[in-house]
């Protein structure tokens, strides 16, 4: 039996709008239907909660029974739908809306699925539609068309709804609370990998779990390349694990701003780009991603804004409570670790990983280490941390002195250097992206601050020392204090290490309640979607 829908309409809420997903290159377009549906189309919107459905660029929000009408450019919604048909089940429209969510999310078969916009015609040659300058996002039109209940809209069609969808898109969330689904992030190297680490871990990982269009904007490609041998740092634009990567160049593009700028560390985004932003009929939220600290202070900062007229830029704290945007960690981090650690033999010598500042007193740790009675085993990364170890030892290595083995290793890519950390017994680890990771592996560590003048970065340490050993008895506390200290400021090495590899064992059981602990606030890249999601 065909039935049809009855709309009730009323004016139309901000929030309901007929709009084009932009993912790539242009801001939002709002959209109307061309001429050839005649002056009013009846179409519908669907909410699929966690299910994604993406035509071209196009995606849908908020479906269930909502309808609307598009009558000479003006959108209404609906606030009450009857279906007429001898049964009187309103179900038709749903069961269509399912079989949408099915064929985008794998769930059903693709031979139920037809084309987005009803007609006879292959998708590419439905009536079209047409665009005019607005800045929304990630809703797309379905046609309400008569049908039997138990059919799809449209002709009979196995695979696609309709031509050029996203692969990468299915799967993710468009409800309007992600609808801001392209993000830009700005980083330059300083120097070292801190920086770089953070963000080029943080885009892959918005891009792979929060279904993100990621434009990483970067000044030294070279510096991604040991992070990401992937990558061609002779190419100024690539797209490497879901992230668009782009040669941040002076003078800077002219491109359109995304929904969403991340300024990490303050980089300074370029003059012509914020020009861009301050353009944009919707403005684009603006986020300072900060340098991670332990200090009180940064809860009470934490998400502020800086009025920049018409802008606001927000600062955003990496923290370890839950007043701060938490720790980057990837959603099946933790199982992967304990998957490997869980294959691991018992070490008859110490496995050390090291990785430092050519500041740190590596001359001083490797003498302790050589009259170590338990055999120590290290591995040096190339850079300072290897530099640092041939002047204290001479020639290229490896080296073996005593009951220490010292071996160079080459560079390793991001998920390398993860395992590393999980297969040690002990992680020596500098900066901030490698500190984190550190923690992440759930074992004993040491950590170098980035030294700043007037000794700032004392008080980071010091910081992050009250938190990690909170929970420490009195000896235990005192001894990894000692040896942070030492390792930081150069001073009392071989003392502060006689007590602190004696208390290693506690360490261990330690460093895996503390990684436990830190997932309670959550990760950066899940609070800074939610954080997006509340300004809107």
């Amino acid at each position: 039996m065909t039935e049809r829908v009855i709309l009730h309409l009323q004016a139309m809420c901000p929030e309901y709008r007929l709009v084009r997903n932009c993912t790539q290159h242009d801001d939002g377009l709002q959209v109307r239907h061309g001429g050839k549906f005649g002056t009013q189309v009846s179409v519908a919107l669907a909410h699929f909660r966690r299910g994604r459905f993406v035509g071209g660029r196009q995606a849908a929000h908020r479906v269930g029974d909502t309808a609307v009408v598009e009558e000479e450019r003006c959108v209404l919604p609906a606030i009450d739908t009857q279906r007429l048909d001898r049964t009187g089940k309103p179900e038709a429209l749903e069961r269509r809306i399912q079989q949408f969510a099915r064929h985008v999310t794998g769930e059903g078969p693709t031979r139920t699925v037809g084309t987005l916009l009803a007609g006879r015609q292959p998708d590419h040659e439905q009536p079209s539609i047409e665009v005019s300058e607005r800045r929304h996002w990630q809703i797309v039109p379905m046609r309400v068309a008569a049908a039997k209940g138990s059919q799809m809209i449209g002709q009979a069609r196995a695979g696609h709804a309709i031509l050029g969808i996203e692969k990468r898109c299915h799967g993710g969330d468009v409800s309007m609370l992600t609808m801001r689904k392209n993000w830009d992030i700005f980083c330059r190297v300083i120097d070292n990998f801190g920086d770089i680490g953070v963000c080029w871990r943080l885009g892959r990982q918005l891009a792979a779990e929060h279904g993100v269009a990621v434009r990483l904007w970067l000044d030294d490609l070279g510096a991604l390349n040991p992070l990401c041998p992937a990558i061609d740092p002779n190419r100024r634009e690539q797209t490497v694990a879901g992230v668009a990567i782009h040669q941040w160049s002076d003078p800077f593009p002219q491109v359109e701003a995304a929904a969403v700028v991340i300024e990490a560390f303050a980089c300074e985004l370029p003059p012509v780009y914020r020009a861009s932003m301050a353009r944009c009929p919707t403005l684009p939220v603006w986020i300072n991603l900060e340098y991670l600290s332990a200090e009180p202070w940064i809860e009470g900062c934490h998400a502020l804004a800086s009025p920049q007229p018409p802008l606001d830029k927000h600062f955003f704290f990496p923290g370890f409570t839950a007043k701060t945007g938490g720790l980057l960690r990837e959603s099946g981090l933790l199982n992967a670790r304990d998957a490997v650690q869980a294959r691991l033999s018992a070490h008859t010598a110490l496995e050390v990983s090291l990785f430092c500042y050519d500041t740190a007193p590596v001359e001083a740790l490797l003498s302790a280490w050589q009259r170590s009675d338990r055999p120590i085993r290290c591995r040096v990364p190339p850079g300072q941390p290897l530099a640092a170890v041939r002047r204290a030892l001479g020639g290229m290595g490896p080296w073996q002195i005593g009951t220490l083995t010292v071996t160079p290793i080459p560079f390793l890519p991001q998920d390398d250097y993860d395992r590393l950390l999980w297969e040690c017994d002990l992680n020596f680890v500098r900066g901030e992206d490698s500190f984190v990771r550190a923690q992440w592996a759930g074992r004993p560590l040491v950590w170098q601050a980035y030294r700043q003048d007037d000794e700032v970065h004392l008080d980071k340490l010091s910081a992050f020392l009250s938190r990690y050993t909170g929970g420490l008895p009195s000896p235990e506390r005192d001894a990894v204090k000692s040896l942070f200290f030492a390792w930081n400021r150069g001073q009392d090495i071989e003392a502060a290490w006689s007590t602190f590899s004696a208390i290693l064992p506690a360490l261990r059981q330690h460093a895996e309640v503390w990684a436990k602990s830190l997932c309670a606030a959550g990760d950066l890249a899940g609070n800074l979607v939610k954080f997006v999601n509340s300004r809107l």
